[in-house]
């Protein structure tokens, strides 16, 4: 899509040339939800991570501002030095309100 925002093989190749333990986590839910789907062990070991990939697959109908918001809680959790990567792409295929995320969290 137009305004799609793309991670490519470098993204990758930047956050996972972090040494130390990887985390990560694949899912679906309603905008809303994006912060409760996240278990609070995952959340606390974020902010020893040195780097993040967030991507996002979003309904065409879900609001980007609902979604940022979402996001900058979720931006809470790191430390402000950790490298952060952000990907966006419209999935017309998802129910109304939904995404698809993926975060990959390295250096842990």
């Amino acid at each position: 899509m137009e305004n799609d925002i793309n991670v490519d093989l470098a993204d990758y190749q930047i956050i996972l040339s972090h040494e130390g333990k990887i985390e990560g986590r694949v899912g679906s839910c309603k905008v809303a939800d994006f912060m409760t789907n996240l278990d609070e062990v995952f959340k606390n070991s974020l902010s020893s991570a040195k780097g993040a990939l967030i991507e996002f697959d979003k309904s065409k109908d879900a609001g980007f501002n609902q979604l940022f918001s979402q996001l900058r809680e979720l931006n809470e959790y790191f430390d402000e030095n950790a490298d952060m990567i952000f990907g966006l792409k419209q999935n017309d295929a998802l129910e109304l309100d939904s995404i698809n995320y993926k975060i990959i969290a390295t250096g842990i």
